[in-house]
């Protein structure tokens, strides 16, 4: 019995040792991923550091070189500026000369020949040399009263349509008292529009003349 008890007790003494040894490496690793973590941390604090002043350097570098730049311009008045235009246009033409054969081959068989395209004369010309091609002469309207003498079969409206005006003007104008009440031989006066001829009195003002005849004195 003393037996089993002693060896009992050797046995709990090893599973106590086994289970500290695991907790004592569980703790190690703890630690050394708390002290990784501490190092990641510390270097990537060290690697913004490192990165935000090399490009305040670069940064102050190209504003100083900038500055240089312009200056000599500046001082020089514009006598490179005949060199850049040129460098540029050069740089351009490369540039053309080296995509110009990735589109032809993005557009086979559309291939322009550039001495077959018309000039902008022959194609001015060729637009111009259609017959049904014609200028309107805009009409000047008259700024004046004129005469008309009735001629036989007039009549009112058939005067009116003539000069581009209403009867109603043509009977204002001339007093008539109906539109069939003109003879051959008579002279009507023609207004240049539409509209009531007004000889100006003293004291007359716009809109008097507008109350007057029952018009907007705004048109």
């Amino acid at each position: 019995m003393a037996c089993l008890e002693i060896l009992s007790f050797r046995v709990f003494d090893s599973i106590a040792f086994i289970c500290y040894l695991g907790y004592r490496q569980m703790d190690d690793s703890y630690q050394k991923i708390l002290d990784f973590l501490t190092e990641l941390k510390t270097f990537f604090i060290e690697l913004a550091n490192y990165i935000t002043k090399n490009l305040h350097l670069s940064f102050l570098r190209f504003e100083e070189g900038k500055g240089i730049f312009v200056t000599a311009l500046y001082r020089q008045r514009g006598r490179y500026a005949r060199r850049l235009m040129h460098s540029g246009m050069a740089a351009l033409a490369s540039v053309a000369m080296v995509i110009a054969p990735v589109i032809a081959k993005e557009f086979p068989g559309r291939s322009v020949d550039p001495w077959e395209i018309p000039s902008p004369s022959l194609v001015l010309s060729a637009s111009t040399s259609d017959p049904r091609t014609e200028t309107i002469i805009s009409e000047k309207l008259r700024d004046k009263i004129i005469g008309y003498q009735v001629q036989e079969g007039d009549t009112v409206s058939k005067v009116a349509e003539k000069f581009g005006v209403s009867e109603d003007t043509i009977r204002w104008q001339n007093d008539l008292p109906s539109k069939n009440s003109i003879k051959v031989g008579q002279t009507l006066e023609i207004l240049p529009a539409t509209g009531v001829s007004h000889k100006v009195q003293k004291g007359d003002t716009v809109y008097s003349i507008a109350k007057k005849y029952d018009a907007d004195a705004q048109t």
